[in-house]
């Protein structure tokens, strides 16, 4: 493949998520190729850089500066995305970012509007909706499997990531919680099926004050047991009317011991979906037409093997060919706009009509081999 018609990544932020992106992208998409990591630890640059061969350890500054970088993957903090996505846009450089994109719809409208003033693109996580299972789900639901859909149910109920992650506190920081944490993989999913949503209702609460660290693999001896203040909501129900007419209801919490629920549920006039977890690119479908006695197990026809990245290539590659991409500012602008209103409707007891809408992203074609897209 020509020189030209490959797009140069950079990576800013190697922390948790970092290997996940780099073991998903690195040496699978002929059209792309990642060539530098950075992080404000620059030991955490090098390291990271030592398991990929071929990817040049650099500081923030130097990969923004660097002219080869065609693409920057911006796997910082939530709090950080805003200004370091908006940095990147300036020194030209197409943007994906971890989602959030940014913490407000103001902010995610500006980064869209800065990268269009300079014919460049603005990407965001997550991409999970392009994985096998998801899209199979897509493609049951636009075939009509179950009917005209009228509800949709997305719940994510666990106890927090106290219990496993060693560096909890962000994720109770602005920007956190289940909702900003979770939420986008069941919208986007959501949007993946049913295009976008019109109006919002939501209501919240924080279930306590403070969390502690747990004892997981993961977090050091020193610091179990060692609190965590709380300043975001930790239980919110959503009420979602989508511009379609189809209603639906996502609960996210960091509250619940345990549950039976399923994480997503459709309903349509002539049959029912469960769905498993939307933060994977697996899934098993179970469906139940009108008259079926059981449910019926359904495996994916799309790609399982690909991971945290897909979304990434298929905008590089829709930059090379001037398409449309997927994962797309627009759709991740929208996803925030949904998540920002059901807390505003939580805060003011009012529904709130949502001033975002964005595209349907298109499904992929079924039975693609990993690293094809078409």
């Amino acid at each position: 493949m020509d020189a030209k018609d490959i797009m140069n990544v950079g990576v800013i932020g190697c922390g948790i998520i970092c290997k996940n992106y780099l073991s998903n992208m690195v040496g699978i998409y002929p059209w792309m190729k990642v060539t530098a990591c950075s992080d404000l630890i620059e030991d955490a640059a090098r390291a990271m850089a030592a398991q990929f061969p071929g990817l040049r350890p650099m500081s923030n500054a130097e990969l923004l500066a660097d002219p080869s970088i065609d693409l920057v993957v911006n796997l910082t903090i939530p709090a950080a995305h805003f200004d370091l996505s908006m940095a990147a846009l300036k020194a030209g450089k197409h943007v994906y970012s971890e989602k959030p994109l940014a913490l407000t719809r103001e902010q995610c409208e500006i980064l869209c509007a800065e990268a269009k003033s300079r014919g460049l693109r603005v990407g965001c996580a997550t991409d999970t909706f392009m994985g096998g299972g998801i899209q199979t789900l897509v493609k049951l639901v636009r075939e009509g499997a179950i009917g005209k859909v009228f509800s949709i149910n997305g719940n994510m109920l666990f106890h927090g990531p106290e219990a496993f992650h060693p560096h909890a506190e962000f994720y109770y920081s602005p920007g956190g919680g289940p909702l900003f944490d979770m939420g986008p993989y069941y919208l986007n999913t959501f949007i993946a099926m049913m295009g976008p949503i019109r109006r919002v209702c939501g209501m919240a609460v924080r279930g306590t004050p403070t969390r502690c660290f747990g004892n997981g693999p993961r977090i050091p001896k020193e610091q179990i047991g060692r609190p965590i203040e709380v300043h975001v909501d930790t239980h919110i129900n959503g009420l979602l009317e989508f511009a379609s007419g189809a209603t639906g209801i996502l609960t996210t919490s960091w509250d619940v011991w345990g549950t039976d629920t399923p994480n997503i549920e459709i309903h349509g006039t002539d049959g029912s979906i469960v769905f498993t977890d939307p933060n994977s690119y697996t899934g098993l479908i179970k469906l139940r037409r009108a008259n079926d006695e059981n449910w019926q197990e359904l495996h994916p026809m799309h790609c399982t093997e690909c991971g945290r990245g897909i979304g990434i290539a298929d905008m590089a590659d829709a930059i090379l060919h001037d398409r449309p991409f997927r994962a797309s500012g627009e759709m991740a602008t929208h996803v925030i706009d949904i998540m920002q209103s059901i807390l505003e409707s939580a805060a003011s007891g009012a529904a709130v009509t949502l001033r975002t809408s964005c595209p349907v992203p298109e499904p992929l074609p079924p039975w693609l081999p990993l690293g094809r897209l078409a």
